[in-house]
């Protein structure tokens, strides 16, 4: 669950998160399909909202040590990545 606690909004996607494992390798987010109605959506936050959705990644097997990070990337000065470590 992502959530905005304060203003100004914040624009999300699953092109905003990103993995790196142990080792210093990154991953993108994979495409999401049109489909899957658990897949993120991309849109924006106002204070108070909240959104959940599913981001993938494809990484290889025996990958660990994998951190990933929310990267907003969207202009907004106060806007720092969020980064959360998920272990082996």
């Amino acid at each position: 669950t992502l959530e905005s606690s304060r203003p100004p909004s914040i624009a999300y996607g699953p092109s905003a998160f990103r993995l790196r494992d142990g080792d210093g390798a990154e991953y993108d987010s994979l495409i999401p399909s049109a489909d899957d109605q658990r897949t993120l959506k991309g849109g924006a936050l106002t204070t108070g909202e909240s959104v959940r959705g599913t981001v993938a990644f494809d990484v290889p097997a025996g990958a660990g040590g994998l951190v990933l990070a929310f990267e907003p990337g969207d202009g907004v000065p106060s806007a720092r990545p969020i980064r959360v470590a998920l272990g082996d």
